[in-house]
């Protein structure tokens, strides 16, 4: 099979969008993995994302929300703030819609995120799992708040063919790096 990944930087969209500035992204690493699938998708695509927040002055609450089909799972969803596991973390469940109408089989996972004091961090993962490797298209690098490092991670076995497309790159700081280990090919991007 051959599947064609597109990697998207925009200026616009890497920059802070939380205006108050009391929210930074510290780390994100996001790696996907081709594995084999089922008889009805022979290739799944396994997404393991870690993002760790840091409150930079005062107490807030963030939501945070993860899009899903029946196209593609979440397997599991986990938050730690300062390190601690959060009693009675129940993330919500339910179709995505604006005011009450629904506008596709899109499904939103999403819970509130406590950023209790200046320097509290918050570590968020999820795993999820592609079922068919149509829906797996574009990694884009932006998030609503300022970025100190993200890491995206392609893991590509050697039965496996992927084209990859990097767009608008050009005025950012993007360091790549390769390894071919025999078994699969793992692309690395850092911003």
């Amino acid at each position: 099979p051959l599947l064609l990944v597109s990697l998207l930087c925009s200026s616009g969209l890497l920059s802070a969008q939380d205006e108050s500035g009391n929210i930074t992204i510290q780390d994100e690493k996001d790696e996907y993995r081709f594995v084999k699938g089922d008889r009805t998708n022979p290739v799944w695509i396994r997404q393991d994302m870690n993002t760790v927040y840091y409150c930079n002055s005062y107490r807030t609450n963030l939501t945070v929300a993860e899009f899903y089909s029946d196209k593609v799972q979440i397997n599991d969803v986990d938050i730690r703030v300062n390190g601690d596991k959060v009693r009675g973390f129940t993330p919500r469940d339910e179709y995505y819609s604006v005011d009450g109408i629904f506008f596709s089989d899109s499904r939103v996972n999403y819970f509130t995120l406590p950023l209790e004091k200046k320097g509290t961090t918050s570590t968020v993962r999820y795993q999820k799992t592609y079922l068919d490797p149509r829906y797996f298209t574009n990694i884009f690098f932006q998030e609503p708040y300022a970025i100190d490092k993200k890491t995206v991670t392609l893991v590509i076995p050697s039965w496996m063919k992927a084209e990859i497309k990097e767009y608008n790159f050009k005025g950012f700081s993007i360091n790549f790096f390769f390894n071919d280990t025999g078994a699969a090919e793992i692309y690395t991007y850092t911003l």
